[in-house]
């Protein structure tokens, strides 16, 4: 399933790229381009793979990727930006350092491959997004990066409200 397409999909060049080359692999039973999904339906939607895959490039964030962790899914991603600090390879799912189709194909096949695996990277990553990923843990964890940067920067917390001036 490919979520987060255009939603005009049937017009979008990539889209019938992908559509093309699921048919060709005798697989277009089992690709679906469904367009964007809303927020709400996400988990859900998340809840039902088996594996999640990030093939990006680049991705600055790795938003989704814990998205995925946080949903059980064990990840297959590059190991480029925001998923190196999400990802722990072979704990939490697997970092590649490349995202050659023949490279994510195998990293692919042998975690579909492979349910225990499977199982227990996807534990792990919800377990690491549960307790890592907080937006409590990452703003605490922000303040602690300005407070050191500021000149005298003690490690107390910031003062917060009206009267902190």
């Amino acid at each position: 399933m490919v979520a987060a397409a255009p939603l005009e999909v049937a017009l979008d060049e990539d889209a019938r790229r992908l559509e093309l080359l699921a048919k060709e692999a005798g697989v277009d039973d089992r690709v679906h381009l469904m367009g964007p999904v809303e927020r709400k339906e996400l988990p859900r939607l998340l809840r039902s793979a088996d594996i999640f895959v990030s093939a990006d490039r680049y991705d600055p964030y790795g938003g989704a990727v814990l998205e995925a962790m946080a949903c059980g899914l064990p990840v297959v991603a590059r190991a480029a930006g925001g998923p190196t600090g999400a990802v722990l390879d072979r704990t939490t799912g697997l970092l590649l350092r490349s995202a050659r189709p023949d490279t994510l194909a195998r990293a692919v096949r042998g975690m579909m491959n492979e349910a225990t695996t499977r199982s227990a990277h996807g534990i792990a990553g919800a377990d690491r997004a549960h307790s890592r990923f907080t937006w409590q843990r990452v703003a605490g964890e922000t303040e602690r990066v300005y407070r050191t940067a500021l000149p005298g920067g003690d490690g107390l917390p910031l003062a917060v409200g009206d009267d902190a001036h």
